[in-house]
């Protein structure tokens, strides 16, 4: 009677952790990072991202129909992508934490390219320069600013700054092919700009203070614009070089994200996008005042990338909420579409639970000490099924879970629970397999006891 008290028990447990095992899903996001965005010679937009939980680089194109997704990279440790278009429209991507890595499109398939082999830090920013060679601006192990520029048959590095730096770099070249570097430094996070003029590296501070994310660009007549966010009170500002001085203006007063992304349209006036409170804007200078606009709202996260198309229309590529976004202005609205949706993983209940459980917990209740006698080899390989079966899901629900972050995309909580209910099972299910096996010990065992 014991046992059967103890069968049924065991069964209502089961159930429902099965319940709670079955219904409890994941999302997880496509992108991770900042998302690139640029236009290929077809006019059409192409993006990087990063899928979450994976360390590989991914590449979209638009067709003109449909998404087609490529892998540039499964080598891992891609963080940090880069993403540029040369003159001819052929997109290349600069990335990697602890090696620079470099890969470009050939039509038909991704070239990949070891830039430096070294320790290096991520956050790199890739530009072409005037006759169409590659360029990356980095930092070394060292915290160090540098430059790699391709001279047509190899790589070649040299040192900007030896001051120590934070966070991103943005690379741009000016209409005489002049790179120029937007940089934040490490100790005092003072926003600086390092120059090539022709002989030497001119370095500049724009404005000191707790900075960080800058996005560097040229205008029309060929002089230098920043957009970047002061972490002090969380504003967003824009400098631009008047070509004495550097002109500071206010954007956004405050809650601004982490990243902010310039870029000039055709008529040489600058646009700035960035998030406020999880909705995504775009502030575009009109000739004479800043106009900002609502993009997206909700649940969008601070990174995102900014780039006009041939007809001189803005689109962003970003992240809101799991899915991979991009934004398109048609000269009237903006209009969203989906590049990869957000995938859902759940914590199923595998096929082999209904055997390796129910059939055990049946012998439990309905077996008779008889059956156990006449059947107790294929009673012992139902029990032995039964704690292989719970002690492999386990540790497959384990190193899944280790798998997926909980922070930014996802609530710990709901981790939590599909974690232990998925452990819940697993055990029962060792346990379900152990009394079967101690039933058949205990009536082998009782002959000898009479």
């Amino acid at each position: 009677m014991a046992s059967r008290l103890l069968a049924l028990a065991l069964i209502g447990t089961l159930v429902v952790c099965n319940l709670c095992t079955l219904n409890c899903s994941l999302r997880v996001p496509s992108g991770f990072g900042e998302p690139g965005l640029a236009f290929n010679g077809s006019g059409n937009p192409v993006t990087t991202y990063m899928v979450w939980g994976e360390d590989d680089l991914k590449f979209a194109q638009w067709d003109g129909s449909a998404w087609l997704r490529k892998t540039v990279d499964t080598r891992g440790l891609c963080w940090h992508p880069s993403l540029a278009a040369d003159s001819l429209g052929s997109p290349a991507v600069s990335y990697g934490d602890q090696r620079l890595g470099f890969a470009r499109w050939d039509g038909t398939k991704w070239i990949r390219d070891t830039v430096d082999d070294g320790v290096v830090c991520g956050y790199s920013s890739l530009a072409f320069d005037g006759s169409g060679n590659p360029a990356i601006a980095y930092r070394n192990g060292n915290r160090e600013l540098k430059l790699a520029r391709h001279n047509g048959a190899d790589w070649v590095c040299e040192t900007v700054d030896v001051v120590e730096y934070c966070g991103y770099t943005s690379l741009a070249f000016d209409s005489q092919g002049n790179p120029a570097i937007g940089y934040c430094g490490f100790a005092d996070c003072d926003l600086r700009v390092a120059r090539w003029n022709v002989t030497n590296w001119v370095l500049q501070t724009v404005e000191s203070g707790w900075l960080q994310a800058p996005s560097l660009a040229f205008d029309g007549s060929g002089k230098p614009s920043i957009a970047y966010i002061d972490s002090r009170d969380r504003a967003l500002r824009f400098a631009h070089w008047d070509g004495t001085d550097w002109v500071l203006q206010t954007l956004v007063g405050g809650d601004v994200g982490d990243c902010a992304s310039l870029a000039f349209d055709g008529l040489g006036n600058p646009a700035v996008s960035y998030t406020v409170g999880g909705t995504l804007e775009l502030g575009r200078w009109d000739g004479t005042k800043w106009v900002r606009s609502t993009v997206a709202i909700g649940q969008v996260c601070s990174q995102d990338s900014l780039a006009f198309d041939g007809s001189g229309n803005a689109a962003i590529a970003y992240c809101r909420g799991l899915d991979l976004k991009l934004a398109r202005w048609d000269g009237v609205k903006w209009t969203e579409e989906t590049v990869i949706e957000g995938r859902t993983r759940r914590f199923y209940s595998w096929g082999l639970f209904p055997i390796a459980i129910v059939v055990p917990v049946l012998l439990l209740l309905l077996g008779g000490s008889g059956f156990y006698s006449a059947h107790s080899r294929l009673i012992l390989g139902v029990g032995a099924l039964a704690i292989l079966t719970g002690l492999a899901s386990g540790i497959a629900f384990v190193r899944y879970a280790n798998e997926i972050p909980t922070q930014d995309y996802a609530s710990g909580v709901t981790v939590g629970f599909a974690v232990l209910g998925s452990l819940a099972v697993s055990f029962l299910c060792v346990c379900a397999g152990i009394l079967v096996l101690v039933r058949v010990w205990w009536v082998r065992q009782r002959p000898s006891h009479r």
